[in-house]
Protein backbone atom coordinates (compact mmCIF):
# COMPACT_ATOMS: atom_id res chain seq x y z
CA UNK A 1 0.00 0.00 0.00
CA UNK A 2 2.88 2.35 0.83
CA UNK A 3 4.37 1.84 -2.65
CA UNK A 4 1.08 2.86 -4.26
CA UNK A 5 0.85 6.06 -2.24
CA UNK A 6 4.47 6.99 -2.88
CA UNK A 7 4.31 6.31 -6.64
CA UNK A 8 1.02 8.16 -7.08
CA UNK A 9 2.01 11.07 -4.84
CA UNK A 10 5.37 11.61 -6.56
CA UNK A 11 3.81 11.75 -10.01
CA UNK A 12 0.58 13.57 -9.14
CA UNK A 13 2.11 16.18 -6.84
CA UNK A 14 3.16 18.20 -9.89
CA UNK A 15 -0.52 18.74 -10.56
CA UNK A 16 -0.91 20.92 -7.47
CA UNK A 17 0.65 23.79 -9.43
CA UNK A 18 -1.63 23.43 -12.44
CA UNK A 19 -3.78 26.41 -13.48
CA UNK A 20 -7.55 26.08 -13.57
CA UNK A 21 -8.95 25.25 -16.98
CA UNK A 22 -11.46 27.43 -18.85
CA UNK A 23 -14.36 25.20 -17.82
CA UNK A 24 -13.17 25.31 -14.20
CA UNK A 25 -13.36 29.09 -14.33
CA UNK A 26 -16.83 28.99 -15.89
CA UNK A 27 -18.28 26.34 -13.57
CA UNK A 28 -16.47 27.22 -10.36
CA UNK A 29 -14.75 30.60 -10.26
CA UNK A 30 -17.73 32.38 -11.85
CA UNK A 31 -20.31 30.57 -9.68
CA UNK A 32 -20.43 32.43 -6.32
CA UNK A 33 -22.62 29.73 -4.78
CA UNK A 34 -19.64 27.35 -4.94
CA UNK A 35 -17.44 29.66 -2.92
CA UNK A 36 -19.05 28.78 0.41
CA UNK A 37 -20.30 25.46 1.79
CA UNK A 38 -23.43 27.17 3.12
CA UNK A 39 -24.54 28.15 -0.39
CA UNK A 40 -23.37 25.04 -2.26
CA UNK A 41 -26.95 23.72 -2.45
CA UNK A 42 -27.79 26.56 -4.85
CA UNK A 43 -25.07 25.41 -7.23
CA UNK A 44 -26.35 21.91 -7.87
CA UNK A 45 -29.66 23.39 -8.92
CA UNK A 46 -28.04 25.79 -11.37
CA UNK A 47 -25.19 23.60 -12.69
CA UNK A 48 -24.65 19.99 -13.73
CA UNK A 49 -22.75 19.28 -10.50
CA UNK A 50 -24.18 16.67 -8.15
CA UNK A 51 -24.63 17.56 -4.45
CA UNK A 52 -21.53 15.86 -3.01
CA UNK A 53 -19.27 17.13 -5.80
CA UNK A 54 -20.59 20.66 -5.24
CA UNK A 55 -19.99 20.40 -1.47
CA UNK A 56 -16.42 19.16 -1.95
CA UNK A 57 -15.61 21.96 -4.39
CA UNK A 58 -17.22 24.58 -2.14
CA UNK A 59 -15.27 23.30 0.87
CA UNK A 60 -12.03 23.35 -1.13
CA UNK A 61 -12.67 26.89 -2.36
CA UNK A 62 -13.63 28.19 1.09
CA UNK A 63 -10.74 26.53 2.95
CA UNK A 64 -8.21 27.59 0.35
CA UNK A 65 -9.64 31.09 -0.10
CA UNK A 66 -10.06 30.45 -3.81
CA UNK A 67 -6.60 28.92 -4.30
CA UNK A 68 -6.38 26.34 -7.06
CA UNK A 69 -3.71 24.47 -5.06
CA UNK A 70 -6.12 23.12 -2.47
CA UNK A 71 -8.66 22.20 -5.15
CA UNK A 72 -6.01 20.16 -6.96
CA UNK A 73 -4.90 18.59 -3.66
CA UNK A 74 -8.48 17.36 -3.16
CA UNK A 75 -8.50 15.78 -6.62
CA UNK A 76 -5.12 14.14 -6.03
CA UNK A 77 -6.20 12.87 -2.58
CA UNK A 78 -9.27 11.22 -4.10
CA UNK A 79 -7.01 9.61 -6.71
CA UNK A 80 -4.56 8.30 -4.09
CA UNK A 81 -7.36 6.72 -2.06
CA UNK A 82 -8.94 5.20 -5.17
CA UNK A 83 -5.59 3.66 -6.16
CA UNK A 84 -5.33 1.96 -2.76
CA UNK A 85 -8.88 0.63 -3.11
CA UNK A 86 -8.05 -0.79 -6.56
CA UNK A 87 -5.24 -2.74 -4.90
CA UNK A 88 -7.62 -4.01 -2.18
CA UNK A 89 -10.14 -5.05 -4.84
CA UNK A 90 -7.44 -6.91 -6.79
CA UNK A 91 -6.38 -8.74 -3.64
CA UNK A 92 -9.99 -9.78 -3.04
CA UNK A 93 -10.52 -10.95 -6.59
CA UNK A 94 -7.30 -12.96 -6.53
CA UNK A 95 -8.63 -14.73 -3.43
CA UNK A 96 -5.61 -13.47 -1.44
CA UNK A 97 -3.46 -16.21 -2.94
CA UNK A 98 -0.98 -13.86 -4.55
CA UNK A 99 1.78 -11.84 -2.91
CA UNK A 100 1.12 -8.32 -1.69
CA UNK A 101 3.63 -6.84 -4.14
CA UNK A 102 1.95 -8.50 -7.12
CA UNK A 103 -1.50 -7.36 -5.95
CA UNK A 104 -0.17 -3.81 -5.50
CA UNK A 105 0.74 -3.68 -9.18
CA UNK A 106 -2.96 -3.10 -9.92
CA UNK A 107 -3.09 -0.02 -7.70
CA UNK A 108 0.20 1.36 -9.03
CA UNK A 109 -0.85 0.88 -12.67
CA UNK A 110 -4.15 2.63 -11.95
CA UNK A 111 -2.36 5.48 -10.14
CA UNK A 112 0.09 6.12 -13.00
CA UNK A 113 -2.08 5.43 -16.05
CA UNK A 114 -2.06 8.36 -18.52
CA UNK A 115 -5.85 8.30 -18.92
CA UNK A 116 -6.44 9.34 -15.29
CA UNK A 117 -5.05 12.84 -15.79
CA UNK A 118 -8.37 14.29 -16.95
CA UNK A 119 -10.22 12.88 -13.93
CA UNK A 120 -7.55 14.06 -11.48
CA UNK A 121 -6.69 17.51 -12.83
CA UNK A 122 -10.03 18.70 -14.23
CA UNK A 123 -11.27 20.24 -10.97
CA UNK A 124 -14.86 20.85 -12.05
CA UNK A 125 -15.21 17.17 -13.08
CA UNK A 126 -14.34 15.78 -9.64
CA UNK A 127 -17.73 14.06 -9.47
CA UNK A 128 -16.57 11.14 -11.66
CA UNK A 129 -13.52 10.34 -9.52
CA UNK A 130 -15.47 10.77 -6.27
CA UNK A 131 -18.13 8.38 -7.57
CA UNK A 132 -15.50 5.79 -8.49
CA UNK A 133 -13.90 6.03 -5.04
CA UNK A 134 -17.24 5.54 -3.29
CA UNK A 135 -18.27 2.74 -5.66
CA UNK A 136 -15.16 0.78 -4.68
CA UNK A 137 -15.78 1.55 -0.98
CA UNK A 138 -19.33 0.22 -1.29
CA UNK A 139 -18.26 -2.98 -3.08
CA UNK A 140 -15.38 -3.72 -0.70
CA UNK A 141 -17.53 -3.10 2.39
CA UNK A 142 -20.18 -5.43 0.98
CA UNK A 143 -17.63 -8.18 0.36
CA UNK A 144 -16.17 -7.77 3.84
CA UNK A 145 -19.49 -7.61 5.68
CA UNK A 146 -20.93 -10.68 3.94
CA UNK A 147 -17.74 -12.75 4.16
CA UNK A 148 -19.27 -14.99 6.80
CA UNK A 149 -22.56 -16.17 5.34
CA UNK A 150 -23.70 -17.36 8.77
CA UNK A 151 -23.02 -14.03 10.48
CA UNK A 152 -23.39 -10.93 8.32
CA UNK A 153 -21.89 -7.71 9.70
CA UNK A 154 -24.85 -5.34 9.67
CA UNK A 155 -22.67 -2.27 10.28
CA UNK A 156 -20.45 -2.96 7.27
CA UNK A 157 -23.49 -3.73 5.14
CA UNK A 158 -25.11 -0.46 6.20
CA UNK A 159 -21.93 1.51 5.48
CA UNK A 160 -21.82 -0.07 2.03
CA UNK A 161 -25.31 1.29 1.38
CA UNK A 162 -24.26 4.73 2.66
CA UNK A 163 -21.27 4.71 0.30
CA UNK A 164 -23.61 3.82 -2.58
CA UNK A 165 -25.89 6.74 -1.72
CA UNK A 166 -22.89 9.10 -1.57
CA UNK A 167 -21.62 7.79 -4.91
CA UNK A 168 -25.04 8.56 -6.36
CA UNK A 169 -24.76 12.06 -4.87
CA UNK A 170 -21.49 12.46 -6.78
CA UNK A 171 -22.47 11.14 -10.21
CA UNK A 172 -25.74 9.64 -11.47
CA UNK A 173 -23.81 7.25 -13.72
CA UNK A 174 -23.18 4.95 -10.72
CA UNK A 175 -26.74 3.62 -10.89
CA UNK A 176 -24.95 0.55 -12.31
CA UNK A 177 -23.29 -0.21 -8.95
CA UNK A 178 -25.68 -3.04 -7.94
CA UNK A 179 -24.90 -4.79 -11.24
CA UNK A 180 -21.15 -4.47 -10.69
CA UNK A 181 -21.55 -5.63 -7.09
CA UNK A 182 -23.22 -8.89 -8.15
CA UNK A 183 -20.53 -9.55 -10.78
CA UNK A 184 -17.67 -8.86 -8.35
CA UNK A 185 -19.29 -11.04 -5.70
CA UNK A 186 -19.65 -13.92 -8.17
CA UNK A 187 -15.94 -13.73 -9.05
CA UNK A 188 -14.69 -13.12 -5.51
CA UNK A 189 -16.67 -16.12 -4.22
CA UNK A 190 -16.28 -18.45 -7.16
CA UNK A 191 -17.09 -21.97 -6.10
CA UNK A 192 -19.90 -20.80 -3.81
CA UNK A 193 -23.52 -21.31 -4.87
CA UNK A 194 -24.45 -17.75 -5.73
CA UNK A 195 -28.17 -18.52 -5.59
CA UNK A 196 -27.91 -18.71 -1.82
CA UNK A 197 -26.68 -15.10 -1.79
CA UNK A 198 -29.43 -13.51 -3.86
CA UNK A 199 -31.11 -11.98 -0.81
CA UNK A 200 -27.87 -10.19 0.11
CA UNK A 201 -28.16 -8.13 -3.10
CA UNK A 202 -31.69 -6.92 -2.33
CA UNK A 203 -30.77 -3.91 -0.12
CA UNK A 204 -28.57 -2.29 -2.79
CA UNK A 205 -31.20 -2.89 -5.46
CA UNK A 206 -33.92 -1.51 -3.17
CA UNK A 207 -31.77 1.54 -2.39
CA UNK A 208 -31.31 2.14 -6.12
CA UNK A 209 -35.10 2.12 -6.55
CA UNK A 210 -35.47 4.59 -3.67
CA UNK A 211 -32.78 6.86 -5.15
CA UNK A 212 -34.52 6.78 -8.51
CA UNK A 213 -37.82 7.76 -6.97
CA UNK A 214 -36.27 10.46 -4.76
CA UNK A 215 -34.53 11.89 -7.80
CA UNK A 216 -37.84 12.06 -9.58
CA UNK A 217 -36.96 9.32 -12.06
CA UNK A 218 -40.53 8.07 -12.10
CA UNK A 219 -41.63 11.39 -13.59
CA UNK A 220 -39.15 13.23 -15.78
CA UNK A 221 -35.66 13.14 -14.27
CA UNK A 222 -34.42 10.42 -16.59
CA UNK A 223 -33.51 12.85 -19.32
CA UNK A 224 -31.81 10.32 -21.55
CA UNK A 225 -33.75 8.91 -24.46
CA UNK A 226 -33.23 5.35 -25.73
CA UNK A 227 -30.99 6.85 -28.42
CA UNK A 228 -28.83 8.50 -25.71
CA UNK A 229 -28.39 5.13 -24.01
CA UNK A 230 -27.67 3.36 -27.31
CA UNK A 231 -25.03 5.92 -28.32
CA UNK A 232 -23.38 5.87 -24.89
CA UNK A 233 -23.32 2.06 -24.75
CA UNK A 234 -21.40 1.90 -28.01
CA UNK A 235 -18.52 3.82 -26.40
CA UNK A 236 -17.42 0.55 -24.79
CA UNK A 237 -14.75 0.25 -27.48
CA UNK A 238 -13.57 3.82 -26.80
CA UNK A 239 -13.18 2.79 -23.15
CA UNK A 240 -11.08 -0.22 -24.10
CA UNK A 241 -8.99 1.79 -26.56
CA UNK A 242 -8.27 4.45 -23.94
CA UNK A 243 -7.41 1.88 -21.26
CA UNK A 244 -5.12 -0.31 -23.37
CA UNK A 245 -3.81 2.21 -25.94
CA UNK A 246 -3.97 5.67 -24.30
CA UNK A 247 -2.66 7.56 -27.30
CA UNK A 248 -4.16 10.76 -28.70
CA UNK A 249 -5.88 11.67 -25.46
CA UNK A 250 -8.29 14.55 -25.82
CA UNK A 251 -10.41 16.66 -23.47
CA UNK A 252 -13.25 16.64 -26.01
CA UNK A 253 -14.46 14.06 -28.51
CA UNK A 254 -16.95 14.37 -31.41
CA UNK A 255 -20.58 14.49 -30.22
CA UNK A 256 -22.84 11.49 -30.58
CA UNK A 257 -25.11 11.31 -33.59
CA UNK A 258 -28.05 10.58 -31.30
CA UNK A 259 -30.62 11.04 -34.06
CA UNK A 260 -29.14 8.10 -35.97
CA UNK A 261 -28.12 5.98 -32.98
CA UNK A 262 -29.36 2.46 -33.59
CA UNK A 263 -29.86 -0.40 -31.15
CA UNK A 264 -26.47 -1.15 -29.51
CA UNK A 265 -25.97 -4.58 -31.05
CA UNK A 266 -22.20 -4.51 -30.52
CA UNK A 267 -22.59 -3.56 -26.87
CA UNK A 268 -25.14 -6.32 -26.23
CA UNK A 269 -22.83 -8.85 -27.92
CA UNK A 270 -19.84 -7.61 -25.92
CA UNK A 271 -21.80 -7.80 -22.66
CA UNK A 272 -22.96 -11.34 -23.43
CA UNK A 273 -19.43 -12.47 -24.32
CA UNK A 274 -18.07 -10.99 -21.10
CA UNK A 275 -20.64 -12.95 -19.06
CA UNK A 276 -19.66 -16.17 -20.84
CA UNK A 277 -15.99 -15.35 -20.31
CA UNK A 278 -16.60 -14.94 -16.57
CA UNK A 279 -17.45 -18.65 -16.36
CA UNK A 280 -14.27 -19.62 -18.23
CA UNK A 281 -11.75 -17.06 -16.93
CA UNK A 282 -13.47 -15.14 -14.10
CA UNK A 283 -11.19 -12.14 -13.75
CA UNK A 284 -10.76 -11.26 -17.46
CA UNK A 285 -14.51 -11.78 -17.88
CA UNK A 286 -15.21 -9.44 -14.97
CA UNK A 287 -12.89 -6.79 -16.42
CA UNK A 288 -14.73 -6.90 -19.75
CA UNK A 289 -18.13 -6.87 -18.03
CA UNK A 290 -17.02 -3.97 -15.80
CA UNK A 291 -16.06 -1.86 -18.82
CA UNK A 292 -19.32 -2.66 -20.65
CA UNK A 293 -21.44 -1.65 -17.65
CA UNK A 294 -19.38 1.47 -16.87
CA UNK A 295 -19.56 2.62 -20.51
CA UNK A 296 -23.35 2.49 -20.59
CA UNK A 297 -23.89 4.14 -17.20
CA UNK A 298 -24.20 7.82 -18.24
CA UNK A 299 -26.60 7.04 -21.09
CA UNK A 300 -29.69 6.47 -18.95
CA UNK A 301 -29.68 10.08 -17.80
CA UNK A 302 -28.27 11.58 -20.99
CA UNK A 303 -25.35 12.95 -18.96
CA UNK A 304 -22.90 13.25 -21.84
CA UNK A 305 -23.30 14.28 -25.46
CA UNK A 306 -20.01 12.63 -26.43
CA UNK A 307 -17.43 10.16 -25.16
CA UNK A 308 -15.56 11.75 -22.24
CA UNK A 309 -12.27 10.40 -20.93
CA UNK A 310 -13.09 11.01 -17.27
CA UNK A 311 -15.68 8.24 -17.67
CA UNK A 312 -12.80 5.81 -18.26
CA UNK A 313 -11.74 6.30 -14.63
CA UNK A 314 -14.32 3.76 -13.40
CA UNK A 315 -13.54 1.35 -16.24
CA UNK A 316 -9.82 1.49 -15.47
CA UNK A 317 -10.48 0.55 -11.84
CA UNK A 318 -11.78 -2.82 -13.00
CA UNK A 319 -9.30 -3.43 -15.80
CA UNK A 320 -6.22 -2.64 -13.64
CA UNK A 321 -6.91 -5.82 -11.65
CA UNK A 322 -5.90 -7.80 -14.73
CA UNK A 323 -2.19 -7.02 -14.27
CA UNK A 324 -1.63 -9.08 -11.07
CA UNK A 325 -3.83 -11.82 -12.53
CA UNK A 326 -1.61 -12.00 -15.63
CA UNK A 327 1.51 -12.22 -13.46
CA UNK A 328 -0.10 -15.03 -11.48
CA UNK A 329 -0.67 -17.03 -14.67
CA UNK A 330 3.09 -17.57 -14.86
CA UNK A 331 3.87 -19.89 -11.92
CA UNK A 332 7.42 -21.05 -12.73
CA UNK A 333 10.27 -18.92 -11.30
CA UNK A 334 12.26 -18.07 -14.48
CA UNK A 335 9.19 -17.07 -16.50
CA UNK A 336 7.58 -15.42 -13.49
CA UNK A 337 10.63 -13.19 -13.13
CA UNK A 338 10.25 -12.21 -16.77
CA UNK A 339 6.54 -11.46 -16.17
CA UNK A 340 7.47 -9.30 -13.20
CA UNK A 341 10.01 -7.34 -15.24
CA UNK A 342 7.41 -6.86 -18.00
CA UNK A 343 4.92 -5.56 -15.42
CA UNK A 344 7.51 -3.12 -14.05
CA UNK A 345 8.25 -1.87 -17.58
CA UNK A 346 4.52 -1.44 -18.27
CA UNK A 347 4.12 0.60 -15.09
CA UNK A 348 7.23 2.64 -15.92
CA UNK A 349 5.94 3.45 -19.42
CA UNK A 350 2.55 4.39 -17.95
CA UNK A 351 4.27 6.72 -15.52
CA UNK A 352 6.33 8.30 -18.29
CA UNK A 353 3.31 8.99 -20.50
CA UNK A 354 1.39 10.25 -17.47
CA UNK A 355 4.27 12.69 -16.84
CA UNK A 356 4.19 13.79 -20.48
CA UNK A 357 0.42 14.30 -20.41
CA UNK A 358 0.65 16.28 -17.17
CA UNK A 359 3.26 18.53 -18.78
CA UNK A 360 0.74 19.34 -21.50
CA UNK A 361 -1.78 20.37 -18.85
CA UNK A 362 0.67 23.06 -17.70
CA UNK A 363 0.26 24.74 -21.09
CA UNK A 364 -3.49 25.39 -21.62
CA UNK A 365 -3.08 26.83 -25.16
CA UNK A 366 -1.18 23.68 -26.21
CA UNK A 367 -3.65 21.43 -24.37
CA UNK A 368 -6.65 22.91 -26.16
CA UNK A 369 -4.81 23.14 -29.49
CA UNK A 370 -4.14 19.40 -29.32
CA UNK A 371 -7.78 18.87 -28.36
CA UNK A 372 -8.90 20.88 -31.40
CA UNK A 373 -6.62 18.80 -33.63
CA UNK A 374 -8.14 15.60 -32.26
CA UNK A 375 -11.71 16.88 -32.53
CA UNK A 376 -12.06 18.85 -35.74
CA UNK A 377 -15.37 20.66 -35.91
CA UNK A 378 -15.90 20.61 -32.12
CA UNK A 379 -16.93 24.01 -30.80
CA UNK A 380 -15.57 23.70 -27.24
CA UNK A 381 -11.80 23.63 -28.06
CA UNK A 382 -12.04 26.69 -30.32
CA UNK A 383 -14.19 28.54 -27.78
CA UNK A 384 -11.79 27.79 -24.94
CA UNK A 385 -8.73 28.73 -27.02
CA UNK A 386 -10.36 32.05 -27.87
CA UNK A 387 -11.07 32.66 -24.17
CA UNK A 388 -7.46 31.84 -23.24
CA UNK A 389 -6.00 34.19 -25.88
CA UNK A 390 -8.46 36.93 -24.92
CA UNK A 391 -7.46 36.60 -21.27
CA UNK A 392 -3.76 36.79 -22.20
CA UNK A 393 -4.40 39.89 -24.34
CA UNK A 394 -6.32 41.63 -21.53
CA UNK A 395 -3.55 40.86 -19.03
CA UNK A 396 -0.96 42.17 -21.45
Amino acid sequence: MFLILVAAALLSSRGMRLPLQVDDVEWLVEVPALHRVATASEAWNDTTLRPLAALVLAAGWQLGSGSSVLLHILGIAVHLLTSVLVYLLARRLLLRRTSEVVAMSAGILFALHPAVTQSVYYVSHIGSSLATLLTLVSILLFLRSTEDEEKICVLGWGLSLVAFALAWASDLAVWTLPVLLVAVDCVARRGVDIRARVLSYVPHTALLAILFVSHGASVDAVNGSPSDFYAQAETVFDHFRTVFFPANLSLVHPPFDVANAGFPVMWIAFLALSIVLMWIAPLPGLAAFWVAVAAAGPGLFGLDNSFREERVYLSLAGVACLLPWLIDQVPRPPLRTFAGVAAVLLIAFSGYFNFQRTSTWFNPPLLWSETRDECWGCLEPSRNLAAIHLNVAMQG
